[in-house]
């Protein structure tokens, strides 16, 4: 349906260019009429170009090809202690402040939630919980909209949950402070 819509306005006016083209004599007003129309027609395609584009950015969840989250990013990230997706007490009243301020500036908005870990591979005591970090990042997302859709009532529509494993630190992983900053979930609006 959507793209009979966008290549519509294209067939007509190749169309109509077609049939002027062939040698027939055609009254000016009629030719004046017809340009105004692919004219037109050339406007709704763009139109639609750019709704197809949005509608393709919104349905991706916040998230560009590469798995980027976009979005602006509230502040702050909520952090995680080493191999868990547990919600901590605090952990929660920042979730509190974060669903406050997406009820009162953001309301309606789309919010993509983006789990992370630090670089320490999994011990074998949680591997059959989390057998990488990848899937330890993807739980902390979870636990977070999870907690934002039951506590806040955010409709899971609104919601998206990404994975981030390693592959994005804030700081080092060489250092005790570094990998508690990076063994965290960051919550976006778009």
């Amino acid at each position: 349906m959507h793209r009979a819509r966008f290549f519509l306005p294209l067939l007509l006016a190749g169309l109509l260019l077609t049939g002027c083209n062939q040698g027939d004599a055609i009254d000016p007003e009629e030719h004046q009429a017809l340009q105004t129309r692919v004219q037109t027609l050339e406007v709704e395609n763009e139109n639609l170009r750019e709704q197809l584009a949005e509608a393709r950015s919104s349905s991706s969840g916040g998230t560009t090809a590469g798995g980027e989250v976009s979005g602006t990013p509230l502040e702050p990230a909520v952090l995680f202690n080493s191999g868990s997706a547990w919600l901590t007490d605090r952990a929660k009243r920042q979730l509190d402040d974060i669903a406050s301020r997406l009820g009162s500036t953001y309301s309606g908005r789309p919010v993509a939630v983006q789990g992370h870990t630090d670089s320490v591979p999994i011990g074998d005591s949680l591997q059959t919980i989390y057998p990488t970090n990848w899937d330890l990042s993807a739980a902390r997302a979870a636990a977070v909209a999870r907690y934002l859709q039951l506590r806040h009532g955010i409709v899971a529509q609104a919601l998206a949950v990404a994975a981030a494993n390693d592959l994005r630190p804030v700081a080092s992983n060489e250092t005790v402070d570094g990998r508690r900053q990076n063994r965290r979930v960051q919550v976006y609006v778009q």
